[in-house]
């Protein structure tokens, strides 16, 4: 897919992953994609169901995960919950939000 020469277009936000060198790098140089930022403060403009819908989707799993890692935060701390439990964990927080 990315070996074509087809050009790409990705609107991204402000998320801290997102705009990483790194990430910027390969989505730019690797998989040939112009990336346009969304201004911080417009995405209620430019993408309503993101500040709407999915902003309260969000705050329920935050929520849940809350709930889930409060009463024994150390274990998630110190590693004793594999990184397959959180997948798990956080499905289950995203079917259930």
């Amino acid at each position: 897919m990315f070996g074509q020469s087809h050009h790409r277009l990705l609107i991204y936000d402000v998320h801290r992953a997102q705009t990483t060198e790194k990430v910027k790098t390969i989505l730019t140089q690797e998989c040939q994609t112009t990336l346009g930022l969304v201004p911080p403060g417009a995405t209620i403009k430019v993408q309503p169901l993101d500040a709407t819908f999915n902003a309260e989707f969000k705050k329920s799993v935050d929520r849940l995960a809350t709930e889930c890692l409060s009463p024994n935060p150390e274990r998630f701390v110190t590693g004793k919950v594999t990184t397959g439990d959180r997948h798990v964990l956080f499905t289950k927080w995203v079917g259930m939000a």
